[in-house]
């Protein structure tokens, strides 16, 4: 997760159904953001876009 920021971790840690029996589990939420530096960073290593051309219409 390189480049993120953690904004959120959540783990079940839980006993549950599985195809052979019981499991035990642990479950991970992530909610993560890009960071202000890994943002920087991308934009300035991005190449430009071709720009769209309309056609004339008929």
């Amino acid at each position: 997760m390189d480049g993120l920021e953690l904004v959120r971790l959540d783990e079940e840690d839980a006993e549950g159904p599985a195809y052979c029996g019981t499991k035990h589990w642990h479950v991970f939420d992530v909610l993560a953001r890009a960071s202000a530096r890994a943002t920087a960073r991308a934009s300035a290593t991005a190449r430009p876009r071709a720009s769209a051309t309309r056609r004339p219409g008929p």
